[in-house]
């Protein structure tokens, strides 16, 4: 997963209906052999500043775990806003229909 950050604001994109945590807002997704770079100018409009991982993260699911790795990337402009994205503030972002791997990935941010 990847945590845009400009200031206090994260990145949230809807999910798709269909599938793991359908409808929720989460953090968008990224396969690990992606070229960050590339894949933030190209999806988002942005550029990272800074990029630092969190801790793995696992989730228990009832008939399998996940483990989430998540980059906190730093950006200095908005970058563009699609239909199902929005930045919100962090603690805002509680506030929203978060899977649970999320809510506890955002407790994590400093």
């Amino acid at each position: 997963m990847l945590i845009l950050r400009r200031g206090n604001e994260v990145l949230l994109e809807k999910r798709p209906t269909q599938g793991t945590w359908g409808g929720l807002w989460s953090f968008p997704e990224v396969a690990p052999e992606v070229v960050l770079n590339s894949h933030l100018q190209t999806r988002f409009g942005v550029q990272a500043q800074r990029v630092a991982p969190l801790p793995p993260l696992v989730h228990t699911f009832t008939h399998f775990r996940l483990t989430i790795r998540t980059l906190v990337v730093w950006v200095s402009k908005p970058g563009e806003v699609h239909p199902g994205t929005m930045w919100l503030d962090r603690f805002d972002a509680l506030g929203a229909a978060l899977p649970t791997p999320a809510r506890r990935l955002l407790d994590l941010l400093d």
